[in-house]
């Protein structure tokens, strides 16, 4: 897939097991995706800025109730897998 329209996404089969994403500016930070939330799908243009690869699996997921308040990452974007995703 060349480029692709923002929009809307959920976990994948959550009972199948967990899926995790990373912060997108320290990809040493992950966190559990919580499948009871929607997260907005960030636009062609800022996966790009990012150097987030759609076509290589990757997208980059937003959810203002969603990070890691240990780390205070939360209301960051982050680095998911788009396979663990049903776009909605």
């Amino acid at each position: 897939m060349d480029s692709f329209d923002p929009g809307f996404a959920i976990m994948r089969e959550p009972e199948k097991g967990n899926a995790w994403c990373a912060c997108a500016h320290n990809r040493q930070i992950e966190y559990e995706v919580d499948p009871s939330l929607r997260y907005f799908v960030m636009s062609q243009e800022v996966n790009d800025k990012y150097g987030i690869g759609y076509d290589s699996g990757e997208m980059l997921i937003y959810h203002p109730d969603f990070g890691h308040p240990d780390h205070g990452e939360d209301r960051c974007l982050w680095v998911a897998q788009t396979i663990d995703f049903d776009f909605v």
